[in-house]
């Protein structure tokens, strides 16, 4: 992995349960001066054996300085199933243990001036509406927001929202009010009211697909995922062969391009490791690839001429890609 960041030694001050699956880690920093954030930021947490995770700094506190002069940084995690080690690792964590990390980056960023927007969440997708929520009650700025989850016991940090949210939260509860209508949420916004949305991905692809039917202007969705690549049924290995080196390396069917060139030893760029960043994007010479990514345009994904190799695969038995150098 190329990783140029700079890690901060941190201490764990104060864990808490938020929920039944979803935790809160509060981090101090060692020594250095901790930067400061924007809404809708992450860190990456690195694991004992070397590998990193994408976490969502969260802030409930509508006072600027919480984020501007941090003293701490604070995130939540919900602890997967499936989990490769970043959830099981956060949530084992107690106070007093050391946890490295990077600096803030934001590939999620609000706009406080556009008109009135809708912060719409599902689940442990919270946790940067939450931050987003605080900045916008921080400026006057007015909004509105959508809180999902299956049942309300699972819906973490609510008491702080309904602080922020001022009599603007909505709440819905599978359990009582069904699956959430996505057309229903979004019919009556007027056209130039934005949308933050963050959650599972069934919920994205119901809003992706509803801005794409009603034809909004780019930039009205703003979104990020926090769901791993998941090998779907049908799924085939593949061989990928490296431009210009000729190099060949195989990809089990429930491997991605990018774990499948990591462990053959290739030096690949990469970040959120859920197609929406575009740091893994690599030009397609030869064979079609299966699109499976949120960051290319529907133009980009007719062309075929470039892939994000941390989530999408190919159609044929052999894509010849090339990086940039």
């Amino acid at each position: 992995m190329t990783d140029d960041r700079e890690y901060i030694e941190t201490v764990v001050a104060v864990v808490k349960a938020e929920s039944p699956q979803i935790r809160s880690v509060e981090l101090r920093s060692v020594s250095a001066i901790l930067p400061p954030w924007t809404a809708g930021s992450h860190v990456r947490v690195r694991l004992p054996n070397g590998e990193t995770r994408s976490y969502s700094l969260i802030n409930a506190d509508p006072d600027s300085v919480a984020i501007d002069r941090p003293q701490s940084y604070r995130l939540g995690v919900r602890l997967e199933e499936s989990s490769n080690g970043g959830s099981r690792y956060i949530h084992d964590l107690n106070p007093g243990d050391h946890v490295w990390i990077s600096k803030p980056e934001n590939r999620f960023p609000l706009e406080v001036a556009k008109q009135r927007p809708l912060l719409l969440a599902g689940g442990i997708g919270v946790t940067p509406l939450l931050s987003m929520a605080a900045t916008l009650r921080a400026s006057g700025a007015g909004f509105d927001m959508v809180y999902a989850g299956r049942s309300r016991d699972q819906l973490a940090f609510l008491s702080e929202l309904e602080a922020l949210c001022d009599g603007n939260l909505t709440i819905h509860a599978d359990d009582q009010s069904g699956i959430l209508n996505m057309a229903a949420i979004l019919d009556g916004l007027a056209t130039d009211r934005p949308v933050y949305t963050c959650g599972p991905k069934p919920m994205l692809d119901a809003a992706i697909e509803y801005a794409r039917q009603q034809e909004w202007p780019a930039g009205r969705l703003n979104f990020e995922i926090f769901a791993e690549p998941q090998s779907q049924e049908g799924d085939q290995p593949f061989d990928v062969e490296l431009s210009p080196s000729g190099k060949r390396v195989h990809v089990a069917a429930d491997q991605t391009i990018l774990t499948a060139l990591l462990a053959a030893g290739e030096d690949v760029m990469y970040d959120c490791e859920r197609g929406d960043c575009g740091m893994c994007q690599a030009r397609v010479l030869a064979g079609v690839p299966d699109h499976r990514d949120y960051y290319l345009s529907d133009a980009d994904r007719a062309s075929n001429g470039l892939i994000q190799t941390c989530v999408s695969r190919s159609k044929t038995p052999l894509l010849v890609l090339e990086f940039d150098q």
